[in-house]
């Protein structure tokens, strides 16, 4: 085992695990907690001539652990910061026919940032995390995030149409935008069920820009309403991108959910072709049970005139907060002129406990 595998264990030994976040205390004046998740799943995948079984850890919400602490300076003025990174053993988007075993895992940043809080003047953070359009294409309400996650490639991204094709995350995205980079990001007060956040930093060696808006809230009907809307800008040596898109999501009382997202991403090479992805999910919830069909189809992502499109089913059974069971079958299509590539099909069925 590397040095940085001991090093992990003997951190996350120093505290007992509780069925939340545990509460390390207070040092200082400052509140700190630790948070640990585990995400083990089995996943078998078969492109129509090669079949072949996994046991990974599932990227739609990586194993992980972090340490958050946060201080009031007063009643109205609070500062924090977060520390996490994720510790992958073949990660669910990386494995393919030919790498069964990933390298072994390392620990990767995911969030290393410190902000300051006013419930007056909004939250200025700086460092390494989400933009502001983060997460802006993947609202939903049906509780399968887990397993039927809007991004159909963080489970089984890196298979290969034909086997020697290409691989279904080249030619489909979500288009969510910049992700998680070091920044310096600005969210406004809530203005009722709307906030608004804006962002700048540098995404792997490019100057990004970010712009989000979300609206959440439930009606008086019961009815609970999840939107976002987002646009980034990507600077980068050779060309510039612009992505501009949204998601919708609504889930009434009885259970019934849906949602559906859309976005567009284009650059100043006139040798790409736009992108464009689309997405409609439907569900229903009950108790602890939760079931979804997604719908997603991504066109133009790495040739022209090209059309990739996935069909899922998730299940996801949550008996105790910090405990999920899940199973999913995603069916994964590429229409490409010239070419007639047998479908990518993925089962994956696991577990996640998080504390």
């Amino acid at each position: 085992m590397k040095l940085k595998s001991y090093a992990t264990c003997a951190l996350l030994s120093l505290f007992p695990l509780a069925s939340q976040a545990v509460e390390l205390g207070t040092y200082q004046g400052v509140k700190l907690d630790l948070g640990l998740q585990i995400n083990r799943a089995l996943m078998y995948a078969d492109d129509g001539s090669t079949n072949e079984t996994f046991f990974v850890d599932n990227d739609n919400s990586s194993t992980r652990f972090n340490l958050k602490a946060q201080s009031d300076l007063d009643d109205k003025i609070s500062v924090g910061a977060l520390f996490e990174v994720e510790y992958q053993s073949n990660p669910s988007n990386l494995v393919d026919m030919q790498t069964k075993t990933t390298a072994s895992p390392t620990l990767d940043e995911r969030k290393m940032e410190a902000w300051i809080s006013s419930k007056e003047y909004g939250r200025l953070t700086i460092g390494q995390g989400s933009g502001a359009a983060d997460g802006n294409m993947e609202r939903e309400l049906s509780g399968t995030n887990i397993i039927n996650w809007p991004n159909p490639t963080l489970v089984g991204g890196a298979l290969k149409f034909g086997g020697t094709g290409p691989t279904i995350k080249s030619t489909m995205s979500n288009l969510d935008f910049e992700g998680r980079y070091d920044r310096l990001r600005y969210d406004a007060p809530k203005f009722g069920p709307i906030s608004l956040a804006v962002s700048q930093g540098t995404n792997k060696g490019n100057d990004v820009s970010e712009i989000g808006a979300r609206l959440k809230t439930k009606l008086d009907s019961g009815i609970q309403l999840d939107g976002a809307l987002g646009y980034s800008y990507n600077s980068g040596a050779t060309y510039d991108t612009k992505t501009f898109g949204g998601s919708f999501a609504i889930a009434m009382e009885n259970g019934l959910n849906a949602a559906v997202a859309a976005g567009k991403s284009s650059d100043d090479n006139a040798a790409n072709p736009d992108s464009k992805f689309q997405s409609v999910s439907v569900g229903y919830k009950s108790g602890k049970h939760a079931v979804n069909v997604l719908y997603a189809v991504a066109k133009d992502r790495a040739m022209k005139d090209d059309k990739s499109t996935s069909v899922g089913v998730g299940y996801v059974y949550h008996p105790q907060k910090w405990m999920d069971l899940y199973a999913g079958y995603k069916v994964h299509s590429l229409d490409r002129s010239g070419t007639n590539y047998d479908d990518i099909s993925t089962l994956t069925t696991g577990i996640r406990l998080k504390f």
